[in-house]
């Protein structure tokens, strides 16, 4: 039993850094189309896929502690909603 949940807690955590790449890939195509757009040199939009994994990297850092005291839903919802949101 032990052996089982250690090996999907593996999984989850594969899959969580599987998605958090998966975003950038989505990302990067379309950085000439937002170069275009915003009529800006590729170097600066560039920048943007930089800022991006710096800040989930960083988010990652915040928002584990706070889970850890505030409890996933508490913290996972509202989150959630405001991302929504902002989409």
């Amino acid at each position: 039993m032990k052996n089982s949940k250690l090996t999907f807690i593996l999984y989850v955590v594969c899959i969580c850094a599987l998605f958090g790449s998966f975003a950038q890939n989505i990302y990067t195509p379309i950085l000439p189309m937002i170069q275009n757009s915003f009529h800006t040199s590729l170097y600066l939009v560039n920048i943007t896929v930089s800022l991006f994994t710096f800040v989930l990297a960083i988010m990652q850092l915040v928002y584990g502690p706070l889970i850890d005291t505030k409890g996933r839903k508490s913290v996972l919802i509202p989150r959630l909603v405001i991302s929504t949101i902002g989409s």
